[in-house]
């Protein structure tokens, strides 16, 4: 049985460049690169991360860097690897004395090329160990390693070729690190999973699904017109308990709004559950998008994390993106929207030891032009119960920005509590799930009474003057 499930946020709160624990934060220098978080890690209470500073005049002039901060935000090191040209594109393993990275270089002989590295940061220090050449004018674009049956590897990523066009490849990782290559010029919203049955493989698409032996040989094709979802390069699939497939898609625009779609799919395409994360109102302005190596992470107690970008667009200076936890059924145990201060990027998402989610990518301050190296890397923390971080990149000793609603739920009257703003100078506009304003409140410090709304979930945006400050959710009893 088919059912959907929609989101109720805690707390709204304005963030721009910080992450870990509540003393953790990120302050980087801005300029004249676009700078780019595109993977974490944690090694003995450090945070390992991998810096793509992208130069607007062209690959021959990016690089890329290792960063490492302890627990308190301090920068230890900064070790550029890989020399111009290079992208640090994700880590594969982790030790205390050197860091197997996956990465992306420009090609003496070819277009560009597939690398993985093992990079020694003591020691300052990178060897290759495998490499895979794209020629014909094939500029890769995005690169991260899938792990299939019995552990064996593969890399999938898309290139871009004759302008526009983009197609999907996937490679196989030996033992050894080599890389020869399985699939290529598959369309780019095609993704690699192991199939329903974990026997073999599976080449999804959006409505197509092509199934394969363990050993790539083609059995057969399943097909589904009625799937009424957008396609994403950015989508995740992967096995979920017997005979079924979790995906992390996205919605499209419309009504209901766009939003991010979490569903479990058996064998025959057929969708066995669905949640459905929508923003608090209709948001058809602005694509929404999910981070670029993908949104879904697992914990290791079973739950999951999801998050995506809202409202981007390169004319506005402003959109949101939220972070959801699920529990094993899928259901929602947490959500907020964040944002809303300048324009995000999601890049990634990395489960912390604690069970909590680091989410990360770059941040574009209200007035820059996008792809002109206004973009500053941004990394966020969230605790494994949802927790935000305390502090903002004001400085450690400077509260964060938020506005909450409560009680929530409520019965016959909503107050909010207000840090950061004069609650007196905004107003609030409640909506209902179609996206139509009920009514307007102003002066946030007095309670706003609804005895005359019926019982249901509803949204509501705060705005100081013309300017949106964020949104949220509110359900009356």
């Amino acid at each position: 049985m088919q059912s959907s499930i929609f989101s109720i946020i805690l707390v709204i709160t304005f963030v721009t460049s910080f992450f870990s624990q509540s003393s953790f934060i990120l302050n980087e220098e801005s300029g004249p690169n676009i700078d780019i978080i595109s993977d974490i890690t944690s090694i003995d209470n450090k945070y390992y991360c991998l810096f793509i500073h992208l130069s607007p005049a062209g690959s021959d002039n990016t690089f890329s860097t290792l960063n490492v901060y302890d627990i308190s935000g301090k920068k230890l090191s900064e070790n550029k690897i890989g020399g111009l040209g290079y992208f640090a594109r994700q880590f594969l393993q982790t030790s205390n004395e050197s860091l197997q990275i996956l990465g992306s270089i420009q090609s003496d002989s070819c277009s560009s090329a597939i690398v993985i590295s093992e990079f020694f940061y003591e020691l300052d220090s990178i060897i290759e160990q495998g490499k895979y050449d794209f020629c014909n004018q094939q500029f890769i674009q995005k690169a991260i390693q899938i792990v299939g049956l019995n552990n064996d590897k593969f890399i999938e990523g898309y290139y871009v070729q004759s302008g526009p066009a983009f197609y999907k490849f996937i490679l196989q990782q030996s033992e050894s690190n080599q890389l020869t290559k399985v699939f290529d010029s598959l369309p780019p919203t095609s993704h690699l999973s192991v199939d329903f049955s974990g026997s073999g493989y599976i080449i999804r698409d959006n409505n197509l699904c092509d199934f394969y032996t363990s050993d790539f040989i083609y059995r057969k094709q399943k097909f589904n017109i009625l799937e009424g979802f957008e396609p994403s390069t950015h989508a995740t699939r992967t096995p979920y308990g017997n005979h079924l497939l979790l995906e992390h898609l996205k919605k499209p625009s419309g009504d209901p709004p766009n939003g991010q779609v979490v569903r479990l799919v058996d064998s025959t395409l057929a969708i066995r559950k669905i949640t459905t994360v929508i923003p608090p109102f209709h948001a058809n302005s602005g694509a929404m998008d999910l981070p670029f190596n993908g949104g879904l992470k697992k914990t290791e107690d079973n739950n999951y994390w999801v998050a995506g970008t809202y409202g981007f667009s390169p004319q506005w200076d402003t959109n949101y993106y939220s972070i959801t936890k699920l529990d094993a059924e899928l259901n929602i145990i947490c959500n907020h929207f964040l944002g809303f201060d300048a324009i995000y990027r999601l890049f990634g998402t990395t489960v912390t030891p604690d069970g909590g989610i680091l989410v990360y990518g770059w941040r574009l301050p209200r007035g820059g032009v996008v792809n002109s190296g206004d973009e500053d890397a941004f990394a966020i923390n969230l605790g494994p119960n949802c927790e935000l971080p305390t502090v903002s990149t004001n400085g450690p000793n400077h509260p964060m920005i938020s506005i909450s609603a409560f009680p929530n739920p409520g019965i016959n009257e909503l107050s909010f509590t207000i840090q950061g703003f004069d609650p007196a100078s905004l107003r609030m506009e409640l909506i209902d799930i179609s996206g139509k304003i009920l009514f307007t409140a102003h002066d946030l410090s007095n309670r706003v009474e609804v005895a005359d709304m019926p019982a249901g979930q509803y949204f509501y945006r705060i705005l100081q003057e013309d300017r949106l400050l964020g949104v949220g959710a509110w359900v009356k009893l």
